[in-house]
């Protein structure tokens, strides 16, 4: 139990540091700026971040994970993303049973009451049909009789009656045990951790987008579109920032839900709710704003001869012409003339992860 308390203070301070690194600028932003800059190809050029295009892909994963690292002490403090969310399944399968066991016991318990009171029901209907039979007898033998034969017989049945009304008042389970008492103790813990881990998910989601590789595209299918290569939209790609965000939301309130312990459920849902409507539309929005002011020409949206749309045409042209250039070497290396087929294709691979990074 103390190590359990410890561990849930360690795991709150843990989601406290990531919060304050991404909601309300809190993160560097001056690093969160180059590596949006890297991302989508102005690396080095107007926020000296230093760069050119050697060595791409091995500086990228070996930034990845020197970023990884630095987890505000997740790993240190809580443990490895992969071990916790499996000691959150066992925990969760625990309470699930405890809930199981709680509810079968309360439908045992429903169900004795249910027979005390048809048993309760049948010594009334018996004590009403006896009393019917005292009645028949009394008019037979005569009033006198009949006299002291209904005294005796009415206090027969005024025991009874306080019997069956005492029999009536026991209490067989009550409402709130101390099994409740726990669960809802050990649900507490459980969506501490269960948030600290979010939040952790959330984390390396971020980490990915700023680093990213193949993996972190998709592409973008939309409806009507054409079935050639080249269509619109054919090539176009989105980002799975938002998605893997969703994914570590959706696994942490299905998994809470699989309790069966409605407190725990709640509690995850307004976790879940609260982290997505605070840190991850906050970074969203930051992304958008640095990467919308990295094609501005000044201090905002000036007219004249570099407005917005003509700097979004300067980035894809140098998007492709990384991607030409890349070609016609691959091509001369390998002693076969690319054709224009192939330079296209290549040219909308190059620009189509820094558009999707964009949008």
């Amino acid at each position: 139990e103390k190590q359990l308390n410890l561990t849930v203070r360690r795991a709150d301070g843990v989601g406290k540091k990531i919060e304050d690194r991404y909601i309300g600028g809190g993160f560097s932003g001056r690093d969160d700026e180059i590596n949006i800059a890297n991302v989508l190809g102005f690396a080095g050029d107007a926020l000296g971040g230093g760069g050119g295009s050697g060595g791409g892909t091995i500086d990228i994963v070996t930034k990845r994970i020197a970023a990884q690292k630095d987890d505000c002490g997740f790993q240190i403090e809580v443990g490895n993303l992969a071990d916790v969310d499996a000691a959150l399944e066992e925990w969760a399968l625990v309470m699930q049973h405890t809930e199981s066991y709680e509810r079968f016991i309360r439908h045992a318990v429903s169900e004795v009451v249910k027979a005390r009171k048809l048993r309760r029901e049948q010594k009334l209907e018996e004590k009403k049909r006896l009393k019917e039979l005292e009645e028949a007898k009394n008019r037979e033998h005569g009033s006198e009789m009949s006299g002291s034969g209904r005294t005796s017989s009415e206090k027969k049945m005024s025991s009874s009656d306080v019997n069956v009304d005492q029999e009536e008042k026991v209490e067989i389970l009550p409402p709130h045990t101390a099994l409740n008492e726990v669960a809802a103790e050990i649900g507490g813990s459980y969506s501490a951790l269960e948030r600290c881990l979010l939040l952790a998910g959330m984390q390396r989601a971020f980490v990915h987008a700023n680093y990213p590789d193949d993996s972190t595209f998709s592409p973008v299918v939309l409806d009507g579109s054409s079935n050639s290569m080249y269509g619109a939209g054919s090539r176009a790609l989105q980002t799975n920032l938002v998605e893997e965000c969703l994914f570590a939301a959706r696994r942490s309130t299905l998994r809470a839900f699989a309790t069966g312990h409605t407190g725990t459920a709640s509690a995850a849902a307004n976790v879940c709710v609260d982290v997505l409507g605070r840190l991850l539309l906050d970074v969203l929005i930051r992304r958008a704003e640095i990467g919308a002011s990295l094609l501005k020409p000044g201090e905002g949206l000036l007219d004249g001869q570099s407005g917005l749309g003509q700097a979004a045409l300067s980035f894809a042209k140098s998007k492709a012409g990384k991607g030409l250039r890349g070609v016609h070497g691959a091509g001369a290396r390998s002693g076969h003339r690319v054709g224009d087929d192939e330079l296209r294709n290549q040219t909308m691979l190059g620009v189509a992860p820094a558009a999707a990074q964009f949008n």
